[in-house]
């Protein structure tokens, strides 16, 4: 057993007391190490910019050299250097000296003799200047217009102070002549100390065309300059807007932006730092002229080789820390962050990733685990860091083999000094931006974390003195504002075409994600590096003047550093304190902002873990753990694919169809049955024709709650037949056409369910007690129990509790079946309704239409788009439609007989922050208990009527709906979530009060659901409550699963939503929805999945993405076998062997979502012995269903497995009322304290009070 370091246990709850520490001191060391850099970079231009635009002296700078190559076209050149030396040459008297010779040179020039010389002061002006003017005028030049190639080539025995040039010894001219040079007349103070004529051929051409190139005075050559500067500038924005929207569409961060601009801040730094410590001890004089002759491109491959190898690591941080669900609250905090720095990986979805499957195998084959377990920690950012340097290695590696192929003498050598230098860096600054990584980027995310957003605080709280201003909680990430803004989402007239090319861009960047490790490296990387190597490569070969470099003369030293003497006063490090203590402000300013004072309050008592606890390191890993689900193979019926399986959350049995046009019922929690299914596969009996035909296409099934009916229904004949089980045989069958009368267009079926026959409450109370009673009509204890639990109103009895004699139980139960039969409800688009009675195939009638507008007033456009049942305890039950014109129609059966009525819907202001105080009554009310209004009634009406219109025009819509319209119920409280276009809203039932709008995205039609956690009573009213409730649905364009859960986060109240208080004036000490917070949760590469009424989400994805590619290796593979096939001398060539079949494992994934927090959990399929998995990964899972209230059946071509979690009770008819557990905690966190009844206390007080006073009741 191994424990955990207990230093590593301290220095992590250090950290997340102290995150300001962590993130500022690590920051500001690399800051000071990087200065030198940091400052030229920053604030040398803005001195830059200040100082030329207040030059009022004269201008010293080179001249054009366009003259001097017309001439060199003709004729014999020469080049000679003249190095003139002085204790400053930057001095005035200096300066005219130089002048002076380059006159006396030029102004010898004959018809014969002919010399230009190249000077950076070719630009003296004739007027004539003060001394001050022309010193500060050279020395401008020096520090703010010339490149360092060009100080270098031009100027030597620089000093410096603060960065800037004061002074230099040493000046160089270059002089182009076709004849011998006179003896050289210079004054005092300067005097020649280097005068020689360069002995390699061409030497003046190479020099002008090098010295053009720095100058920029040649117009093709700038264009290629400029033209790469801009791409690589171009490529940089756009990695790091692509870096951006990763991030963004992996919903983990809540401030995205303020991540990547501290992922931009630690990479500048980190680069800057590694080329000031190699310009330091490698013998550089200035850092600009590290990279060579052409340090321009050379600098911007070292910059993007850090930000694409950063990003790299980025993400697996990020992974590692925030885990599948960052919204987590911070119990756990301190675990993750132990789990990170140890290599433990904190995300399932991480495992789908080869980056992740050979970072496992690296550090289990090569010890790294071992390693991080007994002598030192090791995240997994490390071990990447370590592969990307492996194949960075490979790609330099390659470019110089490359170098050695193509390349010889100097050109070699130039260009191998050139990338082993950036090698040098890239790898360096990798190493410090890993050490930024793992201590100032963490405590950014950590902060983020746990952050509160001043601005939803001020929103939610205007009250400033409001207590509760500090006790907020954290909300949902940030908005991706630019797709946002170019899918228009700001409203529907801003909204794209679907087929624009502005529609496509917005959607494309929804779909971003870090790329794949094959794609990084065999597209992002290589095209990167190679692109770069050809444009140095180019400019390399085209600009430097070879043949100079290997002149012995040395009259031209390319890459020669000048030398160069530092020195600093007191403003240099006034400078670096202000700076500092500039950041210093704006971080603490920052963390103020992002880090409330609660977050400070509670990380000491609830995040940090003891030293001395016994944390293990196997509990740590336990999350990498294979985690299997429980499973139900059905597998011995169909011969062929299974398209549809239908089931009955109530009832045990299952029906499935397969392509052969079989339908077969099926027991799966029977041994037996299990394995020997039953068939139902029928005909049509009632058309009039000789032959009668299949029944087939099967287009809906229907189960009954007990499984005795089982109702198929046939829409090309419009014909239904119901099956039963007792009889083993059909004992109906309708033609719909012939009952109704109607056409078949008129017949497409909305909604198809069973329903309970239901008896007068007097008559069944009254037969129940006679039955009961016994022959002695005496009224016992029992009877009394009975008639109390049983029917008083129209609505099925709850089940019995058992006791006493098992026969008079079972003679009772027989009574209650006989009263309460089971009848099929179908509702057809155009308004129709039928019932049909299982037992005396009774068929009844409706028109809803008709019954709620009046027969002459319904319009032959009116149709119903969606319809659901409703069935709530101790109420009728409903039907809710709704129609094309915006109304909503529930139907109610009373008595058996189906009532319809339109239901007005209104929005509320009851108990939000936008309602206003009532008024206060015109006279003060009384002591005495008669005087006082305990009815508040009249409130009640006058604040409804006021907030509810009349009568609610239908709009007539411009646009077509995005989103199909959706009815989801929430039966337990007679509530419903209507769809219209892209919100939700959640809507009372017997009100009509739309108490909650949610926005939503485009889904799939079919994928929206509505699950919530189990019901209980609120603490203060007693009401229906909810701790979170989840929308669910699949993006329409991508198979991505998204999650909208809403919850209560208030620490100082505690308690769960309530359903009351939108709809009662009088609630104030309750919260609602409009307290609510809501997380997004957001999941890729979903194939099939289906929610359960433990509040989670179930299904099945693809192991790994990349296998999208799959159906390009297949078609690769057949015109290779074609190939071979069709050519007679490939006869005798051997078939390649056909590739080992996958296992489903390796190709799918199960997987387990828990909405209340986002956690996404992964588990594998299990198979049996006599199993063969590989037949299970040939195929695709063909279809999903709900079995039971926690299962879910996936066929996979012809199997049928039913996958689960727990124990083997699946079903449970009255899940909120049995006891039965509705939440997903107690199966993955097993507890050995007693389990608590699960109930919902305020519909089963009343039969628990029966049965305590029962127990208390002496026996006779």
């Amino acid at each position: 057993m191994k424990l955990v370091y207990p230093w590593l246990i301290r220095a992590t709850g250090w950290v997340l007391k102290n995150p300001k520490s962590f993130i500022l001191v690590p920051i500001l060391c690399i800051y000071i190490l990087a200065y030198g850099v940091v400052h030229d970079l920053t604030i040398r231009p803005l001195n830059k910019a200040l100082a030329l635009r207040s030059d009022s002296g004269p201008s010293l700078d080179f001249a054009s050299t366009e003259t001097i190559r017309s001439a060199l076209s003709y004729g014999n050149w020469s080049l000679t250097k003249i190095s003139l030396s002085s204790e400053n040459v930057v001095k005035f008297d200096s300066l005219k000296g130089v002048h002076a010779l380059e006159e006396a040179l030029v102004s010898q020039n004959t018809q014969n003799q002919t010399s230009f010389v190249v000077s950076p002061l070719a630009t003296w002006p004739n007027k004539s200047s003060s001394a001050r003017q022309f010193e500060e005028s050279a020395l401008r030049a020096l520090n703010h217009k010339h490149k360092p190639e060009l100080i270098n080539l031009f100027f030597d025995g620089l000093s410096k102070k603060n960065h800037l040039i004061t002074a230099a010894t040493t000046v160089n001219l270059y002089v182009v002549h076709n004849a011998s040079l006179p003896p050289l007349e210079v004054s005092s103070p300067l005097k020649v100390s280097f005068f020689e004529t360069s002995l390699a051929p061409n030497a003046a051409t190479e020099f002008l065309k090098y010295f053009s190139f720095l100058i920029e005075d040649s117009l093709p050559i700038k264009l290629f300059n400029r033209t790469v500067v801009l791409v690589q500038m171009a490529i940089c924005i756009a990695f790091v807007f692509r870096v951006y929207f990763c991030i963004c569409n992996q919903h983990k961060i809540r401030s995205n932006i303020g991540l990547v601009c501290g992922w931009l801040v630690e990479v500048t730094l980190a680069s800057a730092a590694a080329v000031r410590i190699l310009s330091s001890y490698g013998g550089f004089q200035e850092w600009m002229s590290m990279f060579g002759p052409v340090s321009s491109y050379g600098a911007g491959t070292y910059v993007l080789a850090v930000m694409l190898f950063s990003s790299r690591t980025l993400f697996r941080t990020i992974n590692d820390l925030a885990g599948d669900n960052s919204m987590e609250g911070h119990e756990t905090l301190h675990k993750r962050l132990i789990r990170f720095y140890l290599g433990i990986n904190n995300s399932a979805r991480n495992s789908s990733d080869s980056i992740y499957k050979f970072t496992r195998f690296v550090r289990k084959w090569c010890f790294v685990d071992k390693f991080s377990s007994s002598i030192a920690p090791i995240p997994n950012s490390f071990v990447v860091l370590c592969l990307n340097l492996s194949g960075l290695s490979l790609i330099f590696g390659f470019i110089f083999a490359l170098l050695h192929i193509f390349f010889t003498g100097i050109a070699w050598h130039v260009l191998v000094d050139k990338y082993r230098l950036i090698l040098e860096a890239i790898v360096l600054a990798l190493a410090i931006d890993h050490f930024l990584q793992q201590t100032f980027l963490v405590g950014i995310i950590l902060i983020d974390l746990n952050r509160v957003e001043l601005t939803d605080l001020l929103s939610k709280n205007p009250n400033l003195n409001d207590p509760e201003w500090n006790e907020s909680n954290d909300t949902m990430g940030e908005i991706d504002p630019i797709s946002s803004f170019i899918l228009g989402l700001t409203g529907p007239l801003a909204r794209p075409k679907p087929s624009s090319l502005r529609h496509i861009v917005g959607t494309h960047i929804l779909k971003l994600s870090p790329v794949s490790s094959s794609r990084f490296w065999l597209g992002d990387v290589l095209s990167f590096f190679f692109w770069n190597f050809f444009c140095q490569v180019f400019i390399t070969l085209f600009v430097l003047p070879f043949n100079l470099l290997t002149d012995d003369a040395k009259v031209v030293l390319i890459g020669h550093q000048a030398k160069c003497r530092h020195s600093y006063d007191w403003l240099f490090y006034l400078e670096v304190g202000a700076t500092i203590l500039f950041i210093v402000a704006v971080s603490e300013l920052t963390f103020t902002l992002t880090y409330s004072q609660r977050q400070r309050k509670e990380i000491d008592p609830t995040a940090t873990l003891e030293a001395s606890s016994s944390l293990e390191y196997t509990e740590l890993a336990k999350q990498e753990q294979t985690k299997y689900f429980e499973c139900i193979t059905l597998n011995k019926g169909h011969n062929i694919d299974v398209i549809k399986i239908a089931t009955n959350s109530k009832s045990s049995f299952l029906v499935s169809a397969d392509l052969d046009r079989n339908v077969l019922v099926w027991s799966p929690l029977s041994e037996a049955e299990k394995k020997k299914p039953m068939s139902i596969s029928t005909t049509i009996d009632s058309l009039e024709e000789q032959t009668h035909p299949r029944f087939w296409p099967v287009n809906h099934i229907e189960i009954s709650d007990e499984g005795n009916y089982i109702v198929l229904v046939n829409y090309r004949h419009s014909v239904i037949k119901c099956f039963e089980r007792e009889s083993l045989s059909f004992i109906w069958e309708i033609n719909l056409v012939k009952e109704t009368g109607l056409s078949t267009k008129e017949l497409k079926p909305m909604l198809a369910f069973f329903r309970k026959k239901t008896i007068a409450g007097f008559l069944a109370r009254r037969l129940l007690m006679k039955r009961r009673s016994g022959s002695d009509g005496r009224r016992s204890s029992v009877s009394s129990t009975a008639s109390s639990s049983t029917i008083t109103g129209n609505y099925p009895p709850p089940p019995l509790p058992i006791h006493e004699d098992n026969a008079t139980e079972n003679k009772v139960k027989d009574f209650e079946q006989s009263l309460n039969r089971d009848e099929f409800v179908m509702v057809f688009e155009k308004g129709h309704m039928i019932t049909v009675s299982c037992t005396d195939r009774k068929v009844r009638h409706y028109t809803m239409f008709e019954d709620v507008y009046g027969k002459d007033l319904v319009s032959e456009n009116l149709r119903v788009t969606t319809a659901k049942q409703l069935t709530t305890s101790r109420v009728s039950d409903r039907i809710l439609c709704d129609l094309v014109n915006g109304d909503i129609i529930i139907a109610s059966a009373v008595n058996n007989v189906w009532k319809f009525s339109r239901l007005k819907t209104s929005k509320t202001s009851f108990n939000s922050r936008s309602n206003q105080v009532l008024p206060a009554p015109a006279s003060a009310m009384g002591r005495t208990f008669s005087s006082m209004d305990t009815d508040f009634s009249s409130i009640f009406k006058q604040n409804f009527s006021n907030s509810r219109p009349t009568e609610f025009p239908t709009p007539k819509r411009r646009f077509a709906p995005i989103n199909h319209c959706t009815i989801e119920t929430i039966d337990f409280v007679g509530m419903v979530v209507r769809v219209r276009d892209l919100k939700a809203e959640l809507l009372d039932t017997q009100t009509g009060i739309i108490i909650k709008t949610f926005f939503i995205g485009h889904f799939k039609p079919g994928s929206f659901r509505v699950i919530h956690s189990e019901p209980t009573h609120c603490k203060f009213c007693g009401c229906a409550s909810v701790e979170t409730l989840s929308l669910v649905y699949e993006d329409f364009y991508d198979p991505t699963l998204i999650v909208h859960t809403f919850s209560l986060e208030n620490r100082k109240s505690r308690n769960n939503i309530c359903l009351r208080v939108e709809r009662d004036p009088r609630e104030i000490r309750c919260l609602g929805f409009d307290a609510t917070t809501e997380k997004q949760y957001w999941y890729h590469d979903i194939e099939k999945w289906e929610v359960t009424d433990m509040n989670v989400v179930m299904g099945i994805r693809r192991a790994d993405a990349k296998n999208s590619d799959e159906s390009e290796v297949r078609e690769e593979i057949v015109d290779r076998k074609s190939e071979e096939l069709s050519s007679l001398r490939k006869r005798k060539s051997k078939v390649p062997s056909a590739p080992e079949k996958p296992k489903l494992n390796d190709l799918w994934q199960g997987f387990v979502v828990t909405v209340s927090n986002g956690q996404l959990l992964e588990y594998k399929i299990p198979f049996g012995e006599d199993e063969d998995e590989s037949e299970f990964a040939c195929v695709r899972p063909n279809v999903i269903a709900k079995y039971g209230y926690k299962a879910v059946a996936i066929a996979f071509g012809r199997k049928i497995k039913i996958l689960y979690l727990g124990g083997r009770k699946l079903i449970e008819s009255d899940l909120y009322y049995k006891g039965s557990t509705s939440s997903l905690k107690p199966i993955l966190q097993p507890s050995d304290a007693a389990v608590n009844r699960n109930e919902l206390l305020f519909i089963n007080k009343r039969r628990r009070m029966l049965e305590r006073r029962k127990k208390k009741e002496p026996e006779y």
